[in-house]
């Protein structure tokens, strides 16, 4: 699941306490602080697919240069990733108001 593929995406390390951004080879990426909301911004003109920290409104980490050839679609996963093998709060999705 690389952006090579069509898959952008950004997931948590668990074992680390990162995240990691799925390319090859794959981006590590350290947290400073406990991450609770994410945001994904597309530019589908400038081919950019960005993730950010929604509180701190913080850019976590950006791929440029992406090509588009098909609508997107998105695709989330609330794997278990805690040591017992639950998720300790849902995957909530918030739309966002687009402002000028």
């Amino acid at each position: 699941m690389t952006p090579e593929t069509g898959y952008w995406s950004l997931f948590l390390d668990g074992w680390k306490k990162g995240l990691v951004f799925t390319d090859f080879p794959p981006v590590r990426l350290l947290l400073r602080a406990e991450l609770q909301k994410v945001g994904v911004f597309v530019d589908y003109d400038e081919g950019l697919v960005s993730f950010y920290d929604v509180e701190a409104r913080v850019n976590l980490y950006s791929a440029t240069g992406c090509t588009f050839s098909e609508p997107l679609y998105p695709y989330l996963c609330a794997c278990n990733y805690d040591y017992e093998g639950t998720n300790s709060a849902p995957l909530i999705l918030s739309p966002v108001n687009q402002t000028d």
